[in-house]
């Protein structure tokens, strides 16, 4: 914090002026139609996304999250006809989602293969919105939310606990030598879905959880909560 405020003192004048701006929340999770955390709860039978998900896609186990990036395509998202509104509406600044807890970037990632550029609407959709703003004459930032990736991904490597699915891994735990073959052949799954950490107290009950992460101090079990 200190090195924030020293290289960033005060509330920058422009912001001051400002008064009104928007946060564009928005990415492949909005095509799950069931709410924000649709890519977490999908993994979690009996929820709205299970549900919905089994209908539109089908078993987690055999269709994930992961494919559902291959299909998202927005195409009627125009970042200049929305920039052009928002300031229309009195907005000065936007604050654009750049990649969410899902680890899909938004952008063309140096860092991330599973990036919005190589699958789904195959755009650079941050590209495109720094365009938009600049072009308006807005003030523009981007969010991330990495925060919670750590944990917030243990529901995919789980499976179901009854039916006839009771038992079968779902997707997230795939390897990169599972895609041989596939259209994901190349794309390591780890690198969405990080690592399973439910051998961790607390992780597997936080898992299925609405909101609760597990405790931050998983690694050292000596250490209360």
């Amino acid at each position: 914090m200190g090195s924030i405020e020293k290289n960033y003192p005060g509330t920058p004048q422009w912001l001051r002026d400002a008064k009104f701006g928007i946060w564009v929340h928005f990415g492949p999770q909005a095509s799950g139609e069931s709410g924000d955390w649709y890519a977490r709860k999908l993994y979690v039978e009996g929820t709205l996304a299970y549900k919905n998900h089994v209908k539109n896609h089908g078993h987690p186990s055999e269709v994930g999250y992961k494919d559902v990036l291959r299909n998202w395509n927005p195409s009627k998202l125009n970042p200049a006809a929305l920039a052009k509104i928002y300031k229309d509406a009195g907005a000065r600044f936007l604050l654009i989602q750049g990649v969410h807890h899902d680890n899909f970037d938004l952008w063309n990632s140096r860092y991330q293969p599973w990036n919005s550029v190589n699958l789904g609407p195959k755009r650079d959709l941050i590209g495109e919105w720094a365009k938009a703003c600049r072009s308006e004459n807005l003030k523009f930032g981007i969010t991330f939310h990495h925060e919670y990736t750590w944990w917030w991904w243990q529901t995919a490597f789980g499976s179901d606990t009854a039916g006839s699915k009771k038992g079968v891994p779902y997707d997230g735990n795939l390897t990169l030598a599972d895609g041989k073959g596939k259209w994901w052949e190349g794309y390591d799954p780890r690198l969405l879905y990080g690592i399973d950490l439910r051998e961790y107290k607390g992780v597997q009950e936080a898992a299925k959880s609405k909101w609760s992460p597990p405790c931050w101090h998983i690694y050292q079990p000596s250490v209360l909560c």
